[in-house]
């Protein structure tokens, strides 16, 4: 008895095998509604640097240390590595999600939670706002500092960012 790839009398060479291939591909992404996502590389090492000093940080004051405490080291430590220059950046909502994520999951780790709610509540009891609304804030800001330059080209990018 002899086992052999079923497909192997489409893949004769005449390039059978890959039109099939593609029309079937074509057509799932149709039907699926497939997007090509494109990561943004300058986000994925923020939140590389984000978990990286959370973690160390966590890791060493965990037991010793409350609540209150991590969360003060998380606020003028780690959040300024997450935030640092994305006021001069191009956003999505999903970018934005994302950054709002990766502080969710810091507050369900430092209470020990599942839920976001619950993660949602502590933030607001310890003032720490959600990504989202500081880079917001803080475009705002610069912005305003750069429509204040006597600068020409400094003008003409605050005109086209708004």
């Amino acid at each position: 008895m002899a086992i052999q790839n079923r497909f192997t009398a489409l893949a004769d060479g005449t390039g059978e095998w890959d039109t099939f291939k593609d029309a079937h591909t074509k057509v799932a992404e149709e039907v699926l509604g497939f997007r090509r996502y494109v990561k943004h590389k300058w986000i994925s090492n923020a939140k590389r640097s984000f978990y990286r000093s959370f973690n160390a940080i966590f890791g060493r004051v965990n037991h010793i240390a409350s609540e209150a405490v991590i969360v003060e080291l998380l606020n003028s430590k780690c959040l300024p590595t997450l935030l640092y220059g994305l006021e001069a950046c191009p956003l999505k909502s999903a970018d934005l999600k994302s950054l709002d994520y990766t502080v969710f999951g810091a507050f369900m780790k430092i209470f020990k939670t599942k839920s976001k709610e619950v993660a949602s509540c502590c933030m607001e009891m310890f003032n720490c706002s959600l990504p989202s609304v500081s880079v917001n804030n803080r475009k705002c800001k610069f912005l305003q500092k750069k429509s204040a330059s006597e600068n020409i080209i400094c003008r003409h990018c605050v005109d086209c960012a708004k």
